[in-house]
């Protein structure tokens, strides 16, 4: 997960380390909610997008999560202007940095398909 928080509050709290704080309505309503009373989140070591993806991914694709994520819906990408992006549509100018030997690539596998019962059973009985 992007932001792999335990509780709704500590994955809040991981959005606003990256994304930066809640704005506006978002802010209000958080602090509207007696449930929240106290609660306040610190700013301190905070990393950006770009400071922990910045080496894992391109220019293209660390611009496009930075709208698609961006902490204000007013000003992040609508769904159209999601599918225009260079990302989706294909446009890497800068491209993806091969994985270093410490991060192997896994090959994604599928699940064997499911056995009939009777077929199940005879791989057990031998």
């Amino acid at each position: 997960p992007l932001f792999p928080g335990e509780s709704d509050l500590d994955q809040m709290y991981k959005i606003q380390q990256m994304m930066g704080p809640l704005e506006g309505a978002q802010a209000a309503i958080f602090k509207a909610n007696p449930m929240n009373a106290g609660i306040y989140f610190s700013s301190r070591n905070r990393r950006t997008l770009s400071e922990r993806y910045g080496t894992k991914v391109s220019a293209v694709e660390l611009d496009f999560l930075a709208r698609v994520l961006h902490m204000d819906p007013r000003q992040r990408m609508t769904a159209a202007q999601a599918l225009a992006h260079p990302y989706l549509a294909g446009d890497t100018a800068a491209p993806t940095p091969a994985p270093s030997p410490a991060t192997p690539l896994v090959a994604a596998s599928r699940p064997e398909p499911k056995k009939p019962a009777a077929e199940q059973q005879q791989q057990q009985r031998l």
